[in-house]
């Protein structure tokens, strides 16, 4: 996508039938400018060099299936440090996927 170039992130969640779980952010004004998606399986292993925040995150079966098998200390610290990161959007699978993370 070019820099000037973007659709809102209301635009991708009514194109995918995705459900916002963050009512009180509005869709309307947050803008996709990355035409790229990021899954982020390595830095929730905490590899975060060359991670490109500006990009869609998705949280996927791999991902959670990732997270479910560590204990609860180092779920704590992967999802603290991965949700610290300054990210622009981020879709998961399943509602279930982000529940993981608990």
């Amino acid at each position: 996508m070019a820099a000037n170039k973007f659709v809102t992130v209301a635009t991708v969640q009514e194109r995918f039938n995705l459900t916002n779980y963050t009512p009180e952010l509005n869709l309307e004004e947050a803008k996709v400018t990355v035409a790229d998606v990021n899954r982020p399986a390595l830095q929730l292993h905490g590899f975060y060099e060359h991670f490109e925040p500006s990009r869609i995150q998705v949280i996927g079966n791999v991902e959670a299936a990732y997270i479910s098998k560590k204990s609860d200390e180092e779920k704590q610290k992967a999802s603290l440090s991965f949700f610290l990161m300054t990210f622009h959007v981020l879709f998961s699978v399943e509602a279930r996927s982000l529940a993981t993370f608990c």
